[in-house]
């Protein structure tokens, strides 16, 4: 394979012709033997090209504010590596050792929402498929819980278990829900053969005396893993629709009635307002670390592992670190590549489009937010960049003479082609080549393969689709619904990050490649859904700047319907299309990026274009995933440098002091239950062996913990 790694950028951005004999390229074939390839023949017109101005909103994050970002870390990034280590050690244990069913699956849930699992994907996958094994026996143990039998469900379904919902205990609580339903509703002509159906279903579920033992819609919590496990529902399971609208309906009814106390009120509001499954999981864990460390139930290990990763993990996105390759350094953190794209100046070049480094940055985060995935995130966020900037060249600034051409030379790959190029769309069409390259390049030396061949294709599926959409604007064409979706998938650009996910991956073989011949079924409904998510948010501002119809306009104007009507078939489009997503699928890197798509993108547009227009919510997130660490709170000393035994003799006497308090108001639950363990700790290096020693050093601290409080309280 012959690879060119061009990195030749012009640097001017002069049009060949003044104004007064500005060029007019019209578009042909030229013929050499069997290869056809379309040329421009130029004739001097007296009028430049018309080109319209989107005025974007400016980008928010300049260089000097990157350069100058850092973490202000409580630890030494050495000595919190050590310490995650040792964490790991003890979190393997606790995951290994015997315990009842539901505490097995609560740790799991646990380390899968601290955004830790990853650590432990082996010992997971052990546990699970142990239990996998035996799912109808072991789902039958918890037929009288609810909320673990939806736990138990849901775990399998989301890490690659193939489960049924009309699994043994699974199936009785969701019938019964079902079935309560009907029976609440008026009675109609087979009403008795409901109610012997019902009879039957909701035996295990009743005492000695005949009576339910409990109200479901008193059974909050494990409507709330019903409700969350729903969402994983796939084609034609009726039963899990059903129970989706039944257990909303009555999560919302105690939370109109405020009848629900802390914690568990809060977590129903967070689950209605956005279900788990839904969710961007790195946005999740921040929020979800908060709330761990409010539950009685907290484990101080879990918790200590889980904040000091997410700082760790902080760490990677942002700080300048480099790693040596060969004989030249790849830059894999976002000040680096900050750099990368001021030297390439495109943005300077190019001020017609939108200038996003950091927002598309934060994209590939929600894809692959784990620190070995550093590469895919490098040579994504320089996908992402380009793909904006071309998108904006085909809404906004490239006459159809320019785009048809631009699409035929990177459906043919053919660097030479660019002579035909103005000078802008060389720029653009030079900063593809080599990414692709550079890319391809990369893999070949590590692994001897062939990835070019995908990217060019991924490159040329979405000129082509863009060029689509450039005509229908430029004859005011309206596409039926089918029509645009048929398009529209493929030019809001998904599946040239998916491609970039399989070729990047780590155990990337030649046998993937193959199977990557033609775009795996999961690709089209997490594209579907991007580009679902997209127009809802940003279909509006795009009309007004002379875009081709989205979703929305597309829906009113074929049905002649309302936009409130048009939104409610959007909103249905995207279930169905989540359903597909929750299909079978292999469980790999592609089907995780794929699955991760629609999450960031419902975060990017859930509550406008948090892309197009950055600010607002998007900058906050920005702050929390990629700059601000999660803190230590005082009263959660069993976290970071307080179980340092090397750093226990520079804490302070009032620090020992404020760990004695034992007044409720000085700590929370989660403080309260720590605060013998850190005690232990912290006399340990100022004792002998005597255990009684040791314990009147523990009593003298707890003594003054009453004036202890009044003096820190002042």
């Amino acid at each position: 394979m012959s690879l060119q790694i061009l990195h030749v950028f012009c640097a001017a951005t002069s049009f060949p012709c003044s104004s007064s004999n500005t060029l007019r390229r019209i578009a042909s074939f030229q013929h050499y033997g069997d290869h056809a390839r379309l040329s421009l023949r130029i004739r001097c017109s007296g009028q430049p090209p018309s080109r319209r101005s989107a005025n974007y909103h400016p980008n928010i994050w300049m260089h000097d504010s990157i350069q100058s970002l850092t973490i202000n870390h409580t630890m030494e990034e050495e000595q919190c590596a050590v310490r995650i280590n040792k964490l790991e050690e003890s979190v393997v244990k606790l995951i290994q050792e015997e315990k009842e069913l539901e505490d097995q699956l609560q740790l799991i849930d646990h380390l899968q929402q601290l955004g830790v699992v990853y650590h432990f994907k082996d010992d997971i996958k052990d546990a699970l498929r142990s239990i996998h094994g035996s799912v109808e026996d072991k789902s039958m143990l918890l037929k009288d819980n609810l909320h673990a039998t939806a736990l138990l469900f849901r775990l399998l379904r989301e890490n690659g278990f193939d489960v049924s919902e009309g699994g043994s205990a699974f199936l009785h609580w969701s019938c019964l829900i079902i079935l309560h339903k009907v029976l609440m509703m008026t009675c109609k002509v087979h009403f008795n053969h409901y109610l012997v159906f019902w009879t039957n279903i909701s035996q295990p579920f009743k005492d000695d005396k005949g009576h339910l033992k409990a109200c479901l819609q008193h059974q909050t919590k494990g409507m709330l893993s019903l409700y969350e496990a729903s969402y994983l529902e796939k084609e034609g399971e009726l039963v899990l629709s059903q129970a989706m609208d039944f257990t909303t309906k009555h999560l919302k009814k105690p939370m109109q009635q405020g009848s629900l106390e802390p914690p568990l009120r809060g977590q129903v509001a967070y689950a209605l307002e956005l279900p788990l499954h839904w969710r961007m999981h790195r946005l999740h864990t921040s929020w979800f670390i908060e709330a761990y460390q409010r539950d009685a139930t907290m484990n101080p290990l879990l918790l200590e592992l889980a904040k000091l990763d997410f700082n760790m993990v902080n760490r990677v996105h942002s700080l300048l670190v480099a790693r040596e390759v060969r004989h030249y350094t790849l830059t894999i953190k976002i000040s680096n590549t900050k750099l990368w794209w001021t030297d390439v100046g495109l943005a300077k070049r190019l001020p017609f489009f939108r200038d996003r480094l950091v927002e598309n940055y934060l994209w590939t985060v929600g894809w692959a937010f784990e620190p070995q995935f550093w590469s895919y995130r490098e040579i994504q966020t320089k996908a992402n960049c380009f793909t904006t900037m071309i998108d904006d060249v085909y809404d906004v600034y490239g006459t159809l003479d320019e785009l048809e051409l631009f699409t035929d030379a990177v459906d043919r790959w053919d660097i030479s082609a660019i002579d035909e190029f103005p000078e802008y769309m060389k720029m653009c069409f030079l900063a593809v080549f080599n990414t692709a390259n550079e890319a391809a390049y990369r893999i070949m030396k590590e692994k001897n393969l062939d990835i070019l061949p995908y990217l060019k294709r991924a490159w040329g599926d979405i000129c082509k689709a863009y060029l689509v959409e450039a005509k229908w604007c430029q004859r005011d064409h309206v596409p039926k619904l089918s029509d645009y979706l048929d398009n529209a998938w493929m030019s809001i650009s998904g599946h040239v990050s998916l491609t970039h996910a399989i070729c990047m991956s780590e155990d990337l073989t030649q046998e993937a490649l193959e199977s990557f011949r033609s775009y795996p079924e999961i690709t089209r409904p997490s594209c579907m859904l991007l580009r679902l998510y997209n127009d809802l948010a940003t279909s509006a501002a795009e009309l007004q700047r002379g875009d081709v119809a989205k979703a929305l306009q597309c829906c009113m104007h074929e049905g002649d319907v309302s936009e409130s009507a048009a939104r409610e078939h959007v909103g249905d489009l995207i279930r169905a299309n989540w359903r597909a997503l929750n299909g079978n699928h292999p469980w790999n890197c592609f089907t995780t990026v794929a699955s991760n798509t629609p999450r960031v993108s419902q975060f990017m547009y859930g509550n406008g274009d948090g892309h197009g227009i950055p600010g607002g919510e998007t900058k906050n997130q920005v702050m929390a995933l990629l700059i601000e660490p999660i803190m230590f709170e005082r009263h959660h000393l069993g976290v970071g440098i307080y179980y340092q035994t090397d750093m226990i003799q520079k804490t302070t006497k009032e620090d020992l002091r404020y760990l004695a308090a034992d007044s409720v108001q000085m700590l929370d639950a989660s403080g309260a239950c720590l605060r013998d363990q850190i005690l232990e700790v912290f006399v340990i290096p100022e004792v002998d062996d005597d255990g009684s020693k040791k314990e009147t050093t523990k009593q003298m601290y707890r003594t003054v913990s009453s004036d202890v409080f009044l003096g820190i309280k002042s």
